[in-house]
């Protein structure tokens, strides 16, 4: 069992970091993305059946809590890497007998 997805992405996102201290700032970019196994309480919020047809909106929202990436630095990926993402969150859920990601209730 996989605790974490490490993505590289192909669109590298820009972020400016400053130092707390001096105020200074420096250019940096995201260039890979860790995508942590979900637990119950990132879930909170989605319906099952919402995970297998998810909105963008809710999409960026699991993304942000799984990977600890920033409102506006989710905001900023790029549509290939979101589909790389999403690839990796699919691979957490069990598949169906159809082959299709199918997130099951415990025990059922």
């Amino acid at each position: 069992m996989v605790d974490n997805i490490t993505v590289e992405l192909k669109h590298p996102i820009p972020v400016i970091l400053t130092k707390r201290s001096s105020g200074e700032q420096r250019e940096d970019v995201i260039d890979r993305v860790t995508v942590r196994r979900p637990k119950l309480k990132d879930l909170r919020g989605f319906s099952l059946s919402e995970l297998e047809n998810i909105d963008l909106g809710k999409m960026e929202l699991l993304i942000r809590r799984l990977t600890g990436l920033s409102e506006d630095e989710a905001g900023a990926l790029d549509f290939d890497d979101l589909g790389d993402i999403a690839d990796a969150l699919n691979s957490f859920f069990p598949k169906s007998a159809d082959g299709a990601t199918s997130p099951e209730t415990p025990g059922g």
